[in-house]
């Protein structure tokens, strides 16, 4: 049980990671597009820029959610797996002074 969910945190780990950056590069990529909208002249001009863009919106809105979702769900691994090493030093100082 311990080990599994030690796994488990090291994937949301990994996974949060992977999500992170993810939102780090198009977090930089509107910057990019706000700091230079003359590079971008036609852009939200035509129907699919627009589509385009609230693609890319709900894109960031998804991917913030899920991150938000694995840093509850690596807390609550973490609280756990705390949890279970107190309740193991516990079962050590019964068995050795039981």
């Amino acid at each position: 049980m311990f080990w599994q969910i030690e796994d488990e945190n090291r994937s949301l780990r990994i996974q949060a990671q992977q999500l992170e950056d993810v939102m780090q590069a198009l977090r930089a990529e509107l910057q990019q597009a706000r700091a230079s909208p003359a590079s971008l002249p036609a852009m939200g001009q035509r129907p699919e820029d627009r589509d385009h863009i609230r693609m890319l919106e709900a894109q960031v809105q998804i991917f913030t959610e899920d991150f938000e979702q694995e840093r509850k769900d690596r807390e609550r691994a973490q609280s756990k797996c705390a949890e279970l090493e107190q309740e193991l030093e516990l079962v050590k100082r019964q068995v050795r002074f039981g």
